[in-house]
């Protein structure tokens, strides 16, 4: 496994932060990498990140223990993430495909979420696909690319 690379990884969340839309589909080949990755800058800069998982619901990336309360199900997991009042990226690992025709209305919902609370959903896979009718952005990630090098302040740094 690659060497975790804080540049590689804020660069990947500004991007989410800064997308069109509230609901992106990631292309991810190595999820385990991301999650790891994604652990270790939750706990260097307190960001709150989230992953779900199908049975275990919405746990927090920098602690993990505990699961948000009825959080289990994906539905739930999404109508929590259009309640709440705070800043949050929620990472789900495993969804169901295909969406169900009651899931639909639920995704367009995330999908224009906006207001001063940024929070985004992203979809982990690398060849999921959603709905004609639900508005997406999509993302490609890769674990093993490294930042380019800058000059910054006489010393060259990967930002």
């Amino acid at each position: 496994m690659p060497k975790p690379d804080p540049a590689i990884t804020s660069a990947l969340l500004d991007r989410i932060i800064g997308a069109e839309q509230s609901l992106i589909l990631l292309r991810c080949e190595e999820g385990d990498l991301l999650r790891e990755q994604l652990r270790l800058h939750s706990i260097r800069t307190g960001q709150a990140l989230y992953v779900w998982r199908d049975g275990e619901g919405l746990r927090s990336v920098r602690e993990g223990q505990l699961p948000v309360p009825g959080s289990r199900r994906f539905v739930d997991a999404l109508r929590y993430v259009t309640q709440s009042a705070h800043f949050g990226i929620y990472f789900f690992a495993e969804y169901p495909q295909p969406f169900d025709a009651t899931m639909i209305p639920l995704l367009r919902q995330v999908a224009k979420l906006s207001g001063d609370r940024v929070r985004r959903v992203v979809l982990l896979d690398a060849e999921a696909g959603l709905p004609p009718t639900v508005e997406f952005c999509e993302l490609a990630w890769n674990g093993g690319a490294h930042a380019r090098p800058r000059l910054r302040d006489g010393r060259w740094v990967r930002a």
